[in-house]
C-alpha cells in the first residue's frame, strides 16, 4: 500500500505517541488520554493529549 506524506506522518506519530503514553505512569497519562463518553469502549485524547499529538505530527510531516 502507498501512502502519503501525510498518511507516513500520521502512521509514525500515533506509534510514538503511544511508546510514550506506555512509558508515563498512570497520572500523567490521565493529563493526556481519557474515557470517551460517546464510546464507553474507548478513549480519546484531552485538549493537551491533542496538542501533543498535532506537535509530533507537524514535525514528522515536515521532516519527510
Amino acid at each position: 500500500m502507498n501512502m502519503n506524506k501525510e498518511e507516513k506522518a500520521y502512521e509514525m506519530t500515533d506509534k510514538i505517541f503511544w511508546i510514550f503514553m506506555e512509558k508515563l505512569d498512570q497520572k500523567t497519562v490521565d493529563q493526556f488520554i481519557e474515557e470517551n463518553p460517546e464510546d464507553e469502549r474507548s478513549t480519546r485524547n484531552t485538549e493537551k493529549g491533542l496538542e501533543l499529538f498535532d506537535e509530533i505530527e507537524s514535525y514528522i510531516c515536515e521532516k519527510l
